[in-house]
């Protein structure tokens, strides 16, 4: 990250603008930004260089011993960051700025090779002091070998927004890891529009450590400059300088700032100081209405005000057509040069124009109301920081919007004529919440707090499910989801960009993650309500294969939207507020009508109500329909750091209970008892010792047979080494489990030998094929180089990646018991690919050889009837699909593993299992042992194919011993006794030392929690 300093963007343009913006002014603009690119580019003789003024302190940097890497980020190391400006007596500003940074790696030199420095025109000039690179204690001036150009980028033309900032752009020649960058630079001057009230914010405190930092400030105004820190208190220095004063402050040794993840936007952990003279709110009031004065009114908004009232007859409905004009009538463009950054456009130009940003919009809409005889006045906020623009100084860049306030019967409302898709009455309208607005009127001295209604959006989902009599039948599922202010603007922008139909085809998809046989009856079908500004969006679906077969037959249902609400964070020990979504409001009906009489459900209520959400559900059956309805509602838009652990024990308690499981018994089936006798294991035994025999007959005839035909095999002459069809070769590769590779390979070897009449050993080259790659490599380039004066096999680097893949591919195989240690041979296979292609290609012109060993064989197809189940048995087996032999973690449990066991109650879906195994052979439902960090459980199916569950949480156990199993594979016993002496046994597997790590984590566990 390059710390480049910036003034704190006053830019009115946060987000909806308008999607129908014309494809002539997209155009036009994009034209502009492409001829600026073309005819700037080249434009280096413009960069003014001049050395620094006089006013400029030169400071030694310090000197330090090499930057440590591990410390740093992004690869630069900032030995010195220093920033002086200069304002006189009638607000005229130069600021300097001074980089001395060391590349440590690699991606420091990318980053650091280019220079950008961005400055608006319309009111900044730009002058380059000097560019010199520190290199082994010796200085190198790069500033007249730079390259230097100015661009026009113009990085939000995509949000319609277009500023007109240009930037400097110098692109460093020769730099090296181990270079100290040392550059610096002025800008000079300031947007006119701020009349030159100065106010200056300069961040202190980064992601990245500092060695030194200074700022310097010489003020030449009269009245005083006041200096506010945030997150930071270091010495301000006051003195006297040749008519002016001097604040100034120095930093040193400045470490990274960390901030956590999920954060609300207004958390800011970073150290700032700012500079400003304006001492309070009401000053900055003064400066801005001016701007959105209106003198007289136009007669376009005359008319356009004429033509609400005359459609309109109460005060509420023509406030809401004038905001609904504004709104669609006004597309969505921000030209923000120079005083149009902050100066509205005339409002009668907007109406011409038929586009303007936020403050032309905001301007327009006061306008039109005021010409209906309504009050109406414009607020400043800050989308970005919210609340936090309370407890920061008052400054009149301290803002980046502005939306419009009135009072209609006593009742404030605020309104944002960028917005779109709004329907409704003005009191169904969503009103925008930014927490603080700084409100542009006579009677107004602070900040007010945007008071808006926290039930203004809401979601509202019905899922309903028909269920027949009978299992077999296909199950009819509707879900109605009524969204309400903002959830349904959100909800139509989205189906105006994508689709109604891309819409349904998601959802589809959506559901069939947890009913695969669902389809789609029709498509999503969508009402508007303008008045109330509701959306309701209908689906229609059915399931063939609705249950999931178990001992019973069984079903699982969700409210995914609201435990999703009510997230875990990623990082749970924090130092950092963590966001929540506020206001969000969610209701989930969940309808089961069932067909039959046969079903029977309790009513009942639950209730979590806390400091951060309030959750409701009730259970109600009556007339074979059973209503579960689920309500939350978020109480706050933060969960405070120290108060994370009661969040996540409160989420627990939400998620235990938002969760509906469902059981169809079987009816008038008889379950036969599993009967062992010596007869099935004599069946058992028969059947494999029938497989064994089978296979090794298999493969004595497949070794005579390859033996007799060696002894037959015909010498052709003419033929260059083993040539032999390429998808045989592959084939065979796969199927003797990468065996046939070093066989192809000790059959190129011989050919060779024969070729040069040497004795080397192709059967030992052959099987120390990772050893002998490269070398055969070696040989067949050399005899293309003999043949073709060139390399036609591999390109020599590739032929070593390919040879270190080989080893690695090996050696990694060995260790692993995954997929990839399973069917590495694969990789093998390909490698030799290109070896294949070059001798088929050498003998193409004689193909009798190739033909001859391309053949299919009877051997050769019954290896692949012998090989294909024992290849599909291990791919299943390090699938995860069969249990694992060795201790595994939750994530390496299938998901429908999972489920069974939360339909069993052995543990609850919030809990998370820390390690398990199974004993099992075919599915881990025959067997289990684990623990999460709440309990400890050993599960089975007994001799009569009954469930049975030994289960404790750690506060019932009293003591936990362990006897290792020390033969090489077996498994080890742990004996879980509990406070009533009862106990039961785990069966661990030592497989890869997991009874170790299972014991010493259960036991950790267990000693934090009882």
């Amino acid at each position: 990250m390059r710390l480049l300093p910036s003034f704190f963007k006053f830019i009115c343009c946060f987000t909806a603008f308008s999607a129908t913006l014309t494809a002539t002014l997209t155009a036009t603009l994009s034209f502009s930004l492409l001829t600026a690119f073309s005819v700037n580019a080249s434009d280096s003789e413009k960069v003014n260089i001049q050395a620094k003024a006089a006013w400029v302190i030169e400071r030694d940097v310090s000197p330090i011993n090499n930057a440590d890497e591990k410390d740093v980020r992004g690869g630069v190391f900032y030995r010195l960051i220093d920033n002086q400006l200069k304002v006189d007596a009638n607000g005229k500003r130069a600021r300097f700025t001074r980089y001395v940074e060391e590349i440590v790696n690699e991606t420091g030199l990318t980053d650091s090779s280019q220079i950008n420095i961005s400055f608006d025109p319309e009111y900044q000039e730009v002058i380059f002091h000097s560019l010199t690179i520190v290199r082994d204690g010796q200085r190198f001036d790069r500033t007249s070998s730079a390259k230097m150009s100015i661009l026009n980028r113009e990085t939000e033309l995509k949000s319609q927004i277009y500023n007109g900032k240009l930037t400097l752009n110098i692109l460093i020649n020769d730099l090296r890891i181990g270079d100290t960058i040392d550059y610096s630079y002025t800008r000079y001057g300031a947007n006119p529009v701020y009349q030159n009230i100065f106010s200056y914010a300069k961040r202190v405190s980064w992601s990245t450590p500092v060695h030194e930092q200074h700022i310097r400030v010489l003020w030449g105004k009269a009245k005083p400059l006041l200096i506010t820190k945030r997150n930071v208190d270091p010495v301000i220095n006051e003195q006297s300088v040749e008519g002016f004063t001097e604040y100034s402050l120095r930093i040193d040794k400045q470490v990274a700032i960390d901030e956590p993840s999920e954060t609300p936007d207004w958390y800011d952990p970073y150290g700032i100081v700012y500079f400003s003279e304006t001492e309070n709110w009401q000053q900055v009031i003064d400066w801005a209405m001016p701007m959105y004065e209106l003198t007289s009114t136009a007669d376009s908004v005359k008319q356009i005000a004429d033509e609400i009232m005359r459609k309109n007859s109460s005060k509420s409905a023509q406030i809401a057509a004038a905001l609904k004009y504004t709104q669609e009538s006004i597309r969505y463009v921000g030209l923000e040069m120079g005083l149009n950054s902050h100066m509205p456009t005339p409002p009668e130009q907007t109406i011409d124009l038929a586009y303007g940003d936020c403050k032309d919009k905001t301007l327009l809409l006061i306008a039109i109301l005021k010409a209906m005889g309504i009050e109406a006045h414009p607020a400043l906020v800050n989308t970005e920081i919210t609340k936090l623009v309370k407890e920061l100084p008052p400054r009149v860049n301290a803002f980046d919007h502005v939306i419009v306030t009135l009072i209609h019967e006593d009742k404030r409302y605020w309104l944002d004529p960028t917005l779109n898709k709004q329907e409704g009455e003005l009191a169904h309208i969503y009103q925008p919440n930014y927490a603080y607005a700084l409100i542009l009127d006579s009677e107004q001295e602070a900040l007010t707090r945007m008071e808006t209604e926290v039930d203004q959006s809401s979601l509202h989902i019905t899922e309903r499910y028909i269920i027949p009599k009978y299992t077999p039948q296909e199950v009819s599922f509707d879900v109605t989801t009524v969204y309400k202010g903002d959830e349904a603007r959100t909800k139509q922008k989205r189906i105006l960009k994508d689709g109604l139909q891309e819409i349904s085809k998601n959802y589809e998809v959506y559901y069939q993650s947890t009913f695969p046989s669902l389809e789609a009856v029709s498509e999503m079908s969508v009402a508007n309500d303008e008045n109330k500004g509701i959306l309701t969006a209908t689906e229609r679906y059915r399931i063939t294969d609705f249950w999931e077969e178990e001992e019973h037959f069984e079903a699982d249902f969700y409210p995914n939207e609201i435990r999703s609400a009510v997230f875990k964070p990623s990082q749970v020990k924090r130092d950092a507020p963590l966001e929540f979504s506020y206001p969000n409001n969610i209701k989930f009906d969940l309808i089961l009508e069932f067909k039959s009489d046969s079903w029977e459900f309790d009513d009942a209520d639950f209730t979590e109500d806390n400091d951060f959400f309030v959750f409701t559900k009730t259970e109600r059956f009556a007339d074979d329909i059973l209503t579960v309805s689920y309500d939350y509602k978020a109480k706050v838009d933060h969960i405070a750091q120290d108060r994370i652990e009661e969040y996540l024990e409160a989420r627990e308690r939400m998620r235990d209970e938002a969760y509906l499981g469902i059981i169809k018994y079987r009816i008038n089936e008889q379950s036969e008892e599993a009967v062992v006798d010596t007869e099935d294991d004599d069946l058992v035994d028969k059947v494999l010792w029938s497989f064994g025999g089978f296979y090794a007959l298999s493969l004595i005839f497949i070794f005579v047979a390859w033996r007799i035909e060696s002894s037959k095999r015909p010498d052709f002459e003419g033929t260059h080494f083993y040539p032999i069809n390429l998808s045989k070769f592959i084939i065979l590769s796969v199927f003797t489990m990468g065996i046939f590779p070093s066989y192809w390979t000790y059959r190129t070897w011989k050919a060779i030998k024969a070729k040069e009449d040497s004795d080397i050993m192709p059967i030992a080259r052959g099987i120390f094929t990772i050893i002998w790659f490269y070398p055969l490599f070696n040989k067949l380039k050399a005899d293309s180089i003999e043949r073709f004066e060139r390399n036609r096999v591999l390109p020599t680097w590739m032929a070593v990646i390919f040879a270190l893949l080989l080893i690695a591919s090996t050696i990694f195989s060995s260790y692993d018991d995954g997929l990839f240690g399973t069917f590495q041979f694969l990789i093998v296979s390909l490698l030799f690919i290109p070896f294949v292609q070059y001798i088929n290609r050498l003998n193409i012109h004689d193909t009798r050889a190739q033909k001859y060993n391309s053949k299919w064989r009877i051997r050769h197809v019954l290896l692949v009837i012998i090989i294909a189940p024992i290849l599909i048995l291990a791919a299943v087996a390090s699938s995860g699909v069969l249990p694992s032999d060795e201790v595994v973690s939750e994530n390496k449990l299938m998901n429908w593993d999972k489920k069974f066991l939360y339909r069993k109650r052995v543990l609850p879906p919030t809990e998370e299992i820390i390690y398990f195994y199974s004993d099992a052979s075919l599915s881990i439902r025959e067997d289990g042992n684990g623990f999460t960090k709440n309990r400890v459980f050993s599960f089975w199916v007994d001799e009569n194919d009954k469930f049975s569950l030994q289960s404790a949480s750690f506060d019932e156990v009293k003591s936990i011993d362990v006897e290792y199993n020390e033969k090489e594979e077996g498994n080890s016993f742990i004996t879980i006794t509990r406070h009533d002496d009862t106990d039961f046994l785990l069966y661990v597997s030592n497989v890869n030392g997991g009874d170790e790590r299972f014991a010493k984590k259960l036991l950790a566990t267990w000693e934090q929690q009882k």
